[in-house]
Order: structure tokens, then sequence, then C-alpha cells
């Protein structure tokens, strides 16, 4: 009889890898080895737009957030053992945006009486690259720059979207749902949600209501 694989090892070995990717990040940094910027603005109107470097007409980790009577924020850093982009928006209107390249690899939301927030990464800390985003209450939209079906929009509590190439997903998603549960590779929502891809390694599909390992729809 097969006996099941454990997965404790190969779990701790991300989380050290993990763990030593954000501790080589913020001493790097520290040490001025590396270029990181943030800005934040709390106003009737509040516009914040970062970005580490720019060429050819592209801007390279580039983050941004608006915001209509509320505050939006944003930041970026860039290190030999990660890159990363967040923001964060909330507000009677309001959109947040992080990219590896500006509207290339780029994640973006929107909400409506309520909060966005974004975060593009690659390197140790992400075990690859990764981007996500998610926006909650009212009207909400959410997705991923070039990739069709990653793309969601509700009248609901909240959307997200994710995509990447890492060991934490691989693949691209996206869905509107009130609360989502996850065990493992199975996971069941109030709401819907669409994609495919691994998780941690183990491979999934989002069929609407629930997510189920790709090998127990075969």
């Amino acid at each position: 009889m097969e006996q099941p694989k454990s997965t404790s090892g190969t779990s701790a070995c991300q989380a050290a890898v993990v763990g030593a990717g954000v501790l080589a990040d913020k001493a790097l940094l520290h040490y001025g080895i590396g270029v990181a910027t943030e800005a934040e603005v709390n106003a009737q109107k509040a516009e914040c737009d970062v970005c580490v470097s720019e060429a050819a007409g592209l801007k390279f980790l580039n983050a941004g957030a608006d915001a209509k009577t509320g505050t939006a924020a944003a930041g970026c850093s860039a290190t030999p053992v990660q890159a990363e982009a967040f923001s964060k928006a909330s507000g009677a209107e309001a959109s947040a945006r992080a990219g590896l390249i500006e509207s290339v690899v780029e994640a973006s939301a929107r909400a409506v009486a309520g909060e966005a927030h974004a975060r593009a990464g690659i390197g140790m800390k992400d075990l690859g690259a990764h981007a996500e985003v998610s926006a909650s209450v009212a009207k909400v939209e959410a997705g991923l720059t070039n990739v069709p079906f990653a793309q969601v929009g509700a009248s609901g509590p909240e959307a997200k979207a994710e995509g990447g190439v890492s060991w934490k997903y691989t693949g691209a998603s996206a869905g509107a749902y009130a609360g989502e549960a996850r065990a493992g590779p199975f996971a069941a929502r109030a709401g819907v949600k669409f994609g495919a891809g691994f998780r941690n390694g183990v491979p999934e599909v989002d069929l609407g209501p629930v997510t189920v390992p790709a090998c127990s729809v075969m």
C-alpha cells in the first residue's frame, strides 16, 4: 500500500527560503544595497505614483494608487534578492495597481466605496514571480494585464485576481465572492472563481464555487 507523501519537509524548506529572502532584502536595503521609494497621500483627491526605473518608454517596478476622498499609498523596492511593488487605496472610489513592467506585467484593482490592494514581486520572497490584487465592498473589479480570463467585476463584497510563475502559484485565476474556505488543494466559496494552475506544486482547477486538484476532474 502506497504511503501518502509528506509535504512537511518541502513546506519547511519553502518557509526557510522565503524567511531568508525577507531578512536579506531588509538587510540589503538597510545598508544601501538596492533602491526603495514610497509615498502616501490623504486628501479629497489622492494620487500616488512611484517607480524604480524607466527605459525605452517602459516603467519598471511601478506602483500607483488613486482615491477620491480617501488615502492612497504606493511603494516599490529592488535589491539583488527581491524586487516588488505594492499599492493601496481606500475611499469613495479607490484604485490600485502594481507591476514589474507597466502595462505588460501588471495587476490592478478598483473599488467603489471600498478598498483596493495590488502587489507584484519577483525573487526569493515570492519563490519566483507573483502578482495579486483584491478589491472589497460595493462594486469591485480586479484583473491581470494581458490575461483575458483573469478579469472580474461584480456588485458584491470582494473580487480577486492572481497570476504568476513561482512555487507559491503558477497560473492565473479571478473570482468574486463573499468568503472562501481552503484546505490544501480543495476550496469552497460563496461566489465564483475560474482559473487553473499549480499552488505549492499541486495542480488545481477553479470551477466556479469550488477549487479541486486537477487530477480529480480527469
